[in-house]
């Protein structure tokens, strides 16, 4: 994986360009303003965690949460 550094006004006018590099090198780039970064770029990779993982994990992750504020239904938090 290779590592290669650009300006921000380049990336934004260049994002197509570096968008495939990105897919296709694998490469990472780091964006910088004022020759300081201020992010860096990488490729997803699809293979390491599927869509229905992530949506299984978003529901098991909301459903804590309801059950939360379901147990504390009969405490008023607003009360003085």
């Amino acid at each position: 994986m290779t590592t290669s550094t650009t300006n921000i006004k380049n990336f934004r006018q260049n994002i197509h360009f570096f968008s495939k590099e990105l897919k296709e090198k694998h490469s990472t780039i780091i964006v910088t303003k004022w020759n300081k970064p201020i992010f860096e770029v990488k490729p997803c990779i699809n293979d390491v965690i599927s869509q229905d993982e992530v949506q299984t994990a978003y529901y098991k992750t909301l459903e804590k949460s309801l059950s939360f504020w379901n147990d504390k239904e009969d405490d008023n938090i607003f009360e003085e």
